[in-house]
């Protein structure tokens, strides 16, 4: 169906809401560009993580000195699940970056949703894993209780922001 310009629906509301469309492309890019410095500095510290492990490593047979210990275990599997989905993300947005899509900004939303999906899961197992070397270091002790709180509490505060950010962010038309 066309109208008597011979414009479809959707090609007149791109050329009338063209600045729109161009505000929220400029956004994700923005969006974007921050959420890849957050995946860098968690790839970076789960990297760092596997070489300065907790308690260290036994030197007379070169492993990890809690490798019995099943919480060390999961500290390791939460820190690896990290790494990966922080380096999926980033991989994702530099796709987001390098590709243009002049005529699919579906698609550029979608991927960046998967992005910010990937990241957010990454910062979840990374707290898991911070609260798991927690327990591992100081499992006699009350101050694994004292930073578990608080380590929950601040990222309950992202959880909060991260929904804020996906219920207002996305709502911009991007044609």
């Amino acid at each position: 169906m066309r109208n008597k310009a011979g414009h479809t629906p959707e090609e007149q509301f791109i050329m009338g809401h063209k600045k729109v469309i161009s505000s929220g492309t400029d956004w994700i890019c923005q969006t974007i560009n921050q959420s890849m410095v957050v995946a860098a500095l968690v790839c970076t510290i789960g990297f760092s993580i596997l070489y300065s492990i907790p308690g260290g490593f036994d030197q007379n047979i070169g492993l990890p000195i809690f490798r019995e210990n099943n919480i060390f275990v999961w500290f390791i599997l939460l820190e690896a699940i990290s790494f990966l989905l922080a380096g999926i993300s980033m991989l994702i947005f530099i796709s987001v970056i390098l590709a243009r899509y002049e005529h699919h900004k579906e698609i550029l939303l979608e991927r960046w949703l998967a992005g910010q999906e990937a990241l957010f899961a990454s910062l979840a197992a990374s707290t898991a894993a911070f609260l798991s070397g927690t327990f591992l270091l100081y499992r006699n002790n009350i101050l694994p209780c004292i930073i578990s709180g608080l380590a929950i509490a601040l990222f309950l505060i992202y959880v909060k922001e991260y929904y804020s950010l996906l219920k207002n962010g996305p709502c911009i038309s991007l044609g």
